[in-house]
Formats: C-alpha cells, sequence, structure tokens
C-alpha cells in the first residue's frame, strides 16, 4: 500500500488498484471497478508549485517527504539498513532522494533516538 503514495492522481491510483485486484482474482474471473479513491483530482497550478518548492527546508525536504520518510523508516527499519533506505526512496518521488539522502535525512531527524511523533514535530521545527 506504500507505493500508492507515489501516484499524484485518482486515476492512477485506481489503475494500480484494479490491476492488483486483477491479478489476485484471475482463476475466478473478478474484475472489481474501483470507485473513484479521491473525490476530485487536486488541480495543480504555478502559484501551488511556488508554495510546495518555498516550503522544502535548506536541504531540499519538505514536510511531506519527511513524512513519508518517517513512516516508512518505522515500517522497514527491522530490514538492514541499505535495503531500508532503499525502500523508503523508492517512495519517494524526488528522484534526487537517493538512500544516501534518505540516510542523511534520518540523521537530521534523529530518527534513531526519536519516536514518530517526536520525529515529525521535530520536521515542522525545521520548516
Amino acid at each position: 500500500m506504500e507505493a500508492l503514495f507515489k501516484f499524484t492522481s485518482s486515476t492512477q491510483i485506481n489503475q494500480a488498484l484494479n490491476n492488483y485486484w486483477t491479478n489476485q482474482n484471475a482463476d475466478e474471473g473478478k474484475q472489481i471497478e474501483f470507485k473513484h479513491i479521491l473525490e476530485s483530482e487536486p488541480e495543480v497550478n504555478q502559484s501551488e508549485d511556488e508554495e510546495v518548492t518555498a516550503a522544502q527546508d535548506k536541504n531540499g525536504w519538505s514536510h511531506e517527504e519527511d513524512l513519508i520518510l518517517i513512516e516508512s523508516y518505522f515500517t522497514y527499519k527491522s530490514l538492514p539498513k541499505r535495503e531500508c533506505f532503499y525502500r523508503i526512496s523508492a517512495l519517494l518521488e524526488d528522484s534526487s532522494k537517493d538512500p544516501k539522502a534518505c540516510h542523511q535525512r534520518y540523521k537530521d531527524l534523529d530518527l534513531k533516538h526519536l519516536s514518530a511523533e517526536e520525529a515529525t514535530a521535530k520536521s515542522l521545527q525545521m520548516h
């Protein structure tokens, strides 16, 4: 389900869910059409893009990216570190957020010593 965070429109999410459901139930011949998960797709305009850019901290991370990192870290932390940060980087849309950048942000947020709630609060302070 974490992979659904990568999609930016309800159409992409619905297609992914339909493909998943169709593959899971191929033997039974079932295919379910998912209703629109998102009632309406957000209109992205230039001013919103500028706001998102402005919401990034000096290291180029937005609060939303921090939230994905924090949630995903606590999901994957039992894996070897390399695998953990590889998976987290795959969830982030920004291609500059490679595993090494995710590991550095993990250090910046002090995820080793903080809970998810404390790390979220720290992320808000950094923005």
